[in-house]
């Protein structure tokens, strides 16, 4: 999968580019999306370890346009939709840290289990 990370309402530009790139590179935030696994937890903790100036409180997270993660807490959502949002190829992360009016859109993909044997395999 292509991922698009969207990080709004940072403080700053540069907070919005630190989590965006953080969420790209996030291990666990890779596979959930391989797995179809819309676990807005993975993504809370990448964000947590960034130096961001954020409230938890005012955190929103998206998958698939699902918001999963509002208000400091997991929202009630369908499933279904974002598992078939999650299963088109190209995904989309938002997160709303309602901390000023910055953003920053930065692109990953996401992290299979033949990524994995293949560079398992490869040998210089």
């Amino acid at each position: 999968h292509l991922v698009r990370i969207v990080c709004q309402g940072a403080a700053t530009t540069e907070e919005a580019l630190e989590i965006g790139r953080t969420l790209a590179t996030s291990l666990l935030v890779k596979t959930a999306i391989f797995g179809r696994d819309a676990n807005w937890g993975r993504i809370i903790a990448a964000i947590g370890r960034t130096n961001a100036t954020f409230d938890p409180d005012q955190v929103k997270v998206w998958i698939a346009d699902v918001l999963l993660f509002s208000d400091g807490m997991a929202t009630e959502y369908d499933e279904a939709k974002v598992e078939a949002g999650m299963a088109e190829e190209e995904v989309e992360i938002r997160v709303d840290l309602g901390a000023g009016e910055a953003e920053m859109t930065v692109y990953t993909c996401d992290l299979s289990y033949d990524y994995v044997r293949i560079n398992a395999e490869y040998h210089t």
